[in-house]
This record gives structure tokens, C-alpha cells and sequence, in this order.
């Protein structure tokens, strides 16, 4: 190693401790562990007074950077003096070498340390990025050998951290104006819950809203197949004719039933031997979806075990769109699979002696910014459960790319239905027999039940592995009967929770549209998915459209289908009509391009210029879409469409007493609906001092945050609930407390629930996430322990955003 001062800066101290073991590391270098996010984007009171609250008046909110500060450990414990001694030891080094997990968040990590905190990285030839694909030896080692080969290294890491930035200040701009639009004119007064607007979670309805209506739309049409059956000396065989494109005209179809019922002539037999190479290899989207049919895992709990192994050094980088392995990585298949054997004993016997290598489906010279999901050459005998599990499907799929092709023999018997009153007119008649004759890669997976044995391959309704009668070419035969077969088109499949990713990810493969389907393909590279961003963006964005009413889950088994719900569709036409930008999913699928773009430009300039004119683009989307939805009148929907939220027992008590002192009739619904009630609040309010309720919830969120409630508010409530809206969104989320933990372990080891229902689990499991399960499976047990903690929970986890009468 070089002598001059170095600090690496990873993600987390198991990365570091990597990069120390391996002894590439200079003796004398510096170097730190981020820990995740240091930094925290401002929301706008921190950054103007007069962007304080969510009054439609202080609009627009438009800044160029978000500022940053830090965020805080779970403990409470602010990181300002971790961030003090990295920035300080960045100062000093010679080189900086960001060495946090190979993406764009990675960059994002680290830049924000070294550019918005420490002030620092303007020079890009003291700094280097060097990619973790994974943590074991090997990896680390190749890590550093291409971050030596790299020339450009630092100039692609600052545009992967402008992209990073600029999808921030993206979904900043329009949630911090859009989210106070929608609430005040969009959003039916009686909907109690917040709402929040983000490009990337519309247009993710929006794909979900377009399937609903095309399936709510379809209509089954009949089309037919004509069934021949032919009698010869040698068996009898049925034969069928699938027209294509389909046919519907059942009149044609009963001619052909005729011609071929009139059939006599040879038989034509072809046998061949046929291969199928096995399934591609895992990305994080296919990984969430056969998650969630094999084992019924939410997308987020898969990853969380996928991250927990790539920290072993078990796993590949676990957050990638790509499904293929680099050329040079070929020479290590080899040493992965010795580790498979070693971690997993059963598959020790299938692992070959000399490892198929397939140059083109799996491993290619640029598998893009990330490589497929595979195991690494570290082995492990200590798996839990559901590690084991996960490792187990990936390393089958591994062990199945490097197993020779299945092999079948193929034997098509045919026969040509000739019309007399039209020579040109040629009917083929078929049935195909498959036999497998050696199963090659198919001895390693794990076949799901109703999956087809060739690999994902749609079996077509002519293929069978029946046995066929002994024919031969040239056997002749003649018809005995013909007849039509009766079939419907079917509408497309509702897309599910674990299938959601690859959807949205891949959506040139679904669009009809095909200006649209050739706008959103890069020539350069027709197989890379191409969609609604990231798995990271969108993963966090699920959660929302759940808790907002606008998705809903239908139907039973381990991955039920999604649905929009009326509420859903409503708003997605609301905004076509209004604010359209980001109302269509492939329109949203552009714009991730021009972001795209950022990502990929090849110098410091070019990607300053495009960053300037993507600040300026934003602004002005901005601004425009204040201007439509400004002033609005609200989404107009039946309310039968959705429940109105109830009034919390102390606002009833408050619409009771204040009717009682002004000697006013309570409006009828004011005790059923929250929206009448709260009107009728308003309406009547007089006494400006805070309630008792209201002044403690503003000091116990000033407890979580680490600051102070201001000393006007205190004073005045509609002061105090503006600075309660805007501490509740920054206030992180309270963890459960270690009672409850325990309880929860109690019910997962009793199989009433899985550790994969329960989100975050097990170190980031909010107080709301654990009381829903204790609730739902203890019952009485649970309230009695915290019953009145919960209970003060609930009625303080709505005030954000709560729109004015």
C-alpha cells in the first residue's frame, strides 16, 4: 500500500473490520464507520421561520440544497461528534476513499460526509471509491485491484452521488410542497389520515390503478382449438390445431372441424434431442418474489435477511437490478461452489468437477452498476432459519448456472389439413412428447408446486410429456372425429406484494404503447430493466399507499394480490384532470432517465450542467403544480368509498363541552366522524391557551427530538399544533420497549405469528408495530401491560397534517 495518509470510510464496523483483516489496509491509514445515514435533510421550519407549518400561504418552498444535520442514534445520542472526527480526519488525510456498500446510497453515504458536511471533495483526485460487492477476502481484494484499474473512479462516484442527491431534492420539492396541497384542498375533509405526495409512490399507484382498470375492463373473449383424433395400425393419437393469431370466428372454426374430420394421409413423426439452459440468476426483485410464494416474506423482510448474510460475508451486494455475473468473475466459480458444498452439506454431491461457464446468460462483460445476488467463497455452519433459507434458494440457483443444460428428447407427431377450395390454405395438426433424458442444472432446485419444470418457460397447451404411441414417419392414418374446443382469453394476473418490484422495475415488457415501450429502451442495453426507480425507492414507498388506503391486499395464500382502492383510483384521475406529471407510470419511467443521465456522466462538467437543469426543471414543475392544485375544490367521492375516521373519545368530550358552554346543538355525525367534529371545533374555538393534552405531547416530542418547545408556543395552540405537525414528521418513531420484545418473541416461537409479519423485526420494531401483534395474539395479557401507554400512543399518532375546516 502507498504510504500517503488514507481514511476508508464504510457503511458499517463489520466492513471495516473486513477491510482491517485482510492487511491491505496501511498500518498508518485512517478510518471510520458511517454507521448508515449521519445526516438528516432539514424539513423547511429548520431552514426559514417563515416556512414553519403547513399553511398553504408559506408556499413555494424551493431551495437548490437541502441543508443537512445529524441524525441520532437509537439511544438518542446525536452523531454531530462522530461526524466532527471523520470531517477532521478528512482534512488531514492525502486521499479519502469512500468504501461504503456498492451503490448509489453507498455514495450518497459518504459524499454527504465529505462534501455538505466536511466541505471537502471539490478536488476529485483525493478521492476514490472503492466498491464492496462483497465483504469476504476475495471480494475485497478484487474491490481494490479495479478501484487501482479505474481512472475515472472518482469522477463516476461524485455523479452516482449527484443522482442520489438530486432524487432527494426531488422528492423533497414536491413532498414538502405537494404533501401541503393535497391535505388542504385535495383530500376529503372527512379522511382523517395524512397525506403525502412523492413523485415516485404516484406513479407507482398509478401503475396499480392502470392494472385495476384494465382488469375491471376486461372482457373474456372465446376463441377456439380444433382437437383431430387420428386411428392407425400402430395407436390412436389426438392432434390439435392452435390457430395464431388466435382464432374467433366459431363458424370457421366448425369448416376447419370439418376438413379435419375428412383427414386421411401420412403422419409426419420428427424426434430431436433439446435443451433449456437453466433460470437466470437472483436480482433483489426476483429475490422478493419467490420470497414471498416459497416462504410468504414481505419484500422489506427479505432484503433485511439478504443485508444481515452479505454483512456475514455470506452474499453478494443484496440491492441490484442485475441478474448477471461479470466475465472475470468466472474464475471464482469454482471456490463459491466448494463454499455452497461446505455450508450446505446436502448439495455437496451435485457440485461438478468442472463448472459450466455460459458466456452469454449469465456471465457478461458488463453486468451493470451491480452483479447478480450469489453466494461468496466464505462458507458458514451457523445459519438461523430463515438465513439458511434464503442462502439456500440463492445458492441452488448458483449451483444450477454452473450444472450442464437439461437434455430432453422431443418428438413432434403432425399432420397437414389441406382445403380443397383453396390450395394455398395449410392446416398443421400436432402433439409433442417431451422425455427427459438427463435433468443437467434441474437436480439443484427446489421445484414450486404448479411451476414448470423448464424454467419459468409458459408451457404451451400442445406440449406434454404424455407418452405417445409408437408411430413412426410416414404411418398412415386417417380421422375419426373432429371437433372444436371452446377457451377464453383471461384477464391479466393482479400483481402481488412480492412481484410488485419486478413490475414496476420492468415496465417495457408490460406497456402497450410502443412510442412509449421504444422511448423508455436504451439501445446500448435492450435487457436492462427499465421502470419506476430503484429497490430501494421503492420499498419504503408500499407502507404509505397501505397505511393511506390507497392500495389493499385481496385474496388469501402466502403472496395475496394488490388492489387500488376506490379512494386509489379517485385520486389518480383527480390528478390526471389537475396535475397529471406524475398521474402515469410510464411517464414517471422518462423521467428516471433524465436521473438516470446524472448517474452516468462521464465528467465533473457534464454532470454539473445536467444537475443545474434538473434543479431548474424541478422549480418550475414545482411552482406549476402549486398553480394547478392550489385553491382546488377537493376530490369528490362517494363516502361509502372509504371510512371516516372517528373522533378520539376526548375530542367527543371536547364537542360535548363546548356545546354545552355556547348552548349550541351538536351538528349530527359530529360524535361518528372525526371530519365533523373537527369542524365543528374550529368553528367554535375562542380560548387561545394550549390544552393540557396538547402542551404535553409538544414536550414529550421535544424529548425525542432533542429540543426545545418555542416559548410563543407554548402559549398560543394553533402556534403550538403548527410546531406539533411539523415535530411529529421529524420526530423518529419510538422503539419497542424490551417487555414487549419479549412478548413478541413468546409469540413467534408459539407460530402465532412470523418474525417475517412483523416489520423491523428485531431491532427496529416500532411501539405501534409491536402492540398491533400483541394485541391481536395476547389480548387481554398485552393491554393489561400497556394498555395505557399504547392507548396514550393512539390518540397522539395523528395530529401531522390534519386538515384545517
Amino acid at each position: 500500500m502507498s504510504e500517503m495518509a488514507d481514511l476508508y470510510l464504510t457503511e458499517k464496523s463489520s466492513a471495516l473490520d473486513a477491510l482491517r483483516r485482510t492487511g491491505l489496509i496501511h498500518k498508518d491509514a485512517l478510518a471510520h464507520s458511517a454507521s448508515g445515514h449521519l445526516l438528516n435533510t432539514q424539513y423547511p421550519g429548520q431552514i426559514k421561520d417563515e416556512w414553519n407549518g403547513f399553511d398553504p400561504d408559506i408556499l413555494p418552498i424551493l431551495i437548490d440544497r437541502i441543508p443537512l444535520t445529524p441524525t441520532k442514534s437509537r439511544d438518542g445520542k446525536s452523531y454531530a461528534d462522530r461526524l466532527r472526527a471523520i470531517a477532521a480526519d478528512m482534512k488531514r488525510a492525502d486521499r479519502v476513499i469512500i468504501a461504503t456498500d456498492a451503490g448509489r446510497e453507498g455514495s450518497l453515504i459518504g459524499w454527504e460526509i465529505l462534501w455538505d458536511y466536511a466541505g471537502l471533495g471539490r478536488d476529485l483526485s483525493r478521492v476514490q471509491r472503492l466498491h464492496l460487492t462483497a465483504t469476504t477476502e476475495t471480494g475485497i481484494k478484487a474491490a481494490f485491484a479495479k478501484m487501482a484499474a479505474n481512472t475515472n473512479g472518482s469522477v463516476e462516484d461524485y455523479a452516482a452521488y449527484q443522482e442520489g442527491r438530486m432524487r432527494q431534492l426531488e422528492d423533497w420539492l414536491f413532498g414538502m410542497n405537494g404533501s401541503i396541497l393535497l391535505n388542504h384542498y385535495v383530500k376529503p375533509s372527512a379522511i382523517r389520515t395524512a397525506w403525502g405526495y412523492g413523485p415516485v409512490q404516484l406513479g407507482l399507484l398509478a401503475l396499480l390503478h392502470d392494472r385495476e382498470i384494465e382488469i375491471s375492463q376486461f372482457q373474456p373473449e372465446e376463441y377456439f382449438h380444433i382437437i383431430m383424433t387420428v386411428k392407425t395400425n400402430l395407436g390412436v393419437v389426438q392432434l390439435v390445431h392452435q390457430p395464431k393469431p388466435i382464432l374467433k370466428d366459431e363458424e370457421g372454426a366448425q369448416r376447419l372441424a370439418t376438413l379435419a374430420n375428412a383427414w386421411s394421409g401420412k403422419l409426419s413423426v420428427k424426434s430431436q434431442k433439446v435443451t433449456r439452459k437453466p433460470p437466470e440468476l437472483f436480482n433483489g426483485n426476483k429475490l422478493a418474489k419467490i420470497a414471498a410464494k416459497a416462504f410468504g416474506w414481505k419484500p422489506d423482510y427479505t432484503e433485511s435477511v439478504n443485508q444481515k448474510l452479505y454483512e456475514r460475508g455470506l452474499l453478494s451486494y443484496p440491492r441490484t437490478e442485475s441478474n448477471k455475473l461479470p466475465s472475470d468473475q468466472a474464475p471464482l466459480a469454482p471456490a463459491v461452489l466448494r463454499a455452497i458444498a461446505k455450508t450446505l452439506p446436502d448439495l455437496a454431491g451435485l457440485i461438478p468437477a468442472s463448472p459450466v461457464i455460459r458466456t452469454k446468460s449469465h456471465y457478461v462483460p458488463d453486468p451493470g452498476e451491480h452483479h447478480a445476488i450469489v453466494p461468496t467463497d466464505e462458507a458458514a455452519t451457523d445459519l438461523s432459519g430463515d438465513e439458511r433459507r434464503l442462502y439456500e434458494r440463492i445458492a441452488r440457483g448458483f449451483l444450477a448456472a454452473h450444472l450442464p443444460d437439461a437434455v430432453f428428447n422431443e418428438t413432434v407427431i403432425s399432420a397437414t389439413v389441406l382445403d380443397p377450395s383453396d390450395s394455398q390454405s395449410r392446416f398443421v395438426f400436432q402433439t409433442k412428447g417431451l422425455v427427459e433424458v438427463d435433468p443437467g442444472w434441474k437436480v439443484a432446485l427446489v421445484q414450486e408446486r404448479g411451476a414448470d419444470t423448464l424454467a419459468g418457460k409458459q408451457k404451451e397447451e400442445d406440449d406434454s410429456d404424455a407418452a405417445l404411441p409408437p408411430i413412426v414417419d410416414g404411418t398412415d392414418g386417417a380421422a375419426t372425429e373432429a371437433g372444436c374446443k371452446a377457451l377464453f382469453t383471461k384477464a391479466p394476473p393482479r400483481i402481488t406484494l412480492g412481484g410488485l418490484g419486478e413490475f414496476a422495475s420492468s415496465l417495457t415488457e408490460f406497456l402497450a404503447d410502443k412510442a412509449l415501450k421504444a422511448a423508455l429502451i436504451d439501445p446500448a442495453k435492450p435487457d436492462e430493466p427499465r421502470g419506476l426507480g430503484t429497490i430501494a425507492s421503492l420499498k419504503g414507498i408500499i407502507p404509505h399507499l397501505f397505511n393511506r388506503h390507497w392500495i389493499e391486499q385481496r385474496g388469501a395464500g402466502k403472496d395475496p394480490a394488490l388492489a387500488v382502492t376506490a379512494l386509489g383510483q379517485a385520486l389518480i384521475l383527480y390528478l390526471r384532470d389537475n396535475y397529471p406529471r406524475h398521474a402515469y407510470a410510464a411517464q414517471r419511467a422518462l423521467f428516471e432517465q433524465r436521473l438516470q443521465r446524472i448517474g452516468k456522466a462521464k465528467t465533473k462538467a457534464a454532470c454539473d450542467a445536467l444537475v443545474s437543469d434538473f434543479i431548474t426543471e424541478t422549480h418550475d414543475a414545482v411552482l406549476e403544480m402549486i398553480a394547478a392544485l392550489k385553491d382546488k375544490a377537493p376530490l369528490q367521492i362517494d363516502p361509502s368509498a372509504y371510512t371516516a375516521s372517528a373522533p378520539s373519545p376526548a375530542m367527543k368530550k371536547a364537542v360535548e363541552s363546548t356545546a354545552a358552554r355556547l348552548s349550541v346543538p351538536i351538528p349530527q355525525g359530529a360524535l361518528k366522524d372525526y371530519g365533523i367534529a373537527k369542524a365543528f371545533l374550529d368553528q367554535h374555538a375562542s380560548d387561545p391557551t394550549p390544552s393540557g393534552a396538547q402542551v404535553k405531547l409538544a414536550q414529550s416530542l421535544a424529548e425525542r427530538l432533542g429540543e426545545a418547545v418555542p416559548e410563543d408556543a407554548v402559549k398560543d395552540r394553533v402556534l403550538l399544533k403548527t410546531w406539533i405537525d411539523t415535530a411529529m414528521k421529524r420526530a423518529p418513531p419510538r422503539l419497542a420497549t424490551e417487555p414487549q420484545l419479549t412478548l413478541l418473541r413468546k409469540v413467534i416461537e408459539e407460530g402465532k405469528v412470523a418474525a417475517g409479519d412483523i416489520a423491523g423485526w428485531p431491532n427496529a420494531v416500532s411501539m405501534e408495530e409491536a402492540s398491533k401483534h400483541l394485541n391481536k395474539h395476547l389480548a387481554g395479557k398485552s393491554k393489561k401491560a400497556g394498555g395505557k401507554a399504547n392507548a396514550k400512543r393512539r390518540g397522539g399518532s395523528k395530529a401531522m397534517f390534519q386538515k384545517k375546516g
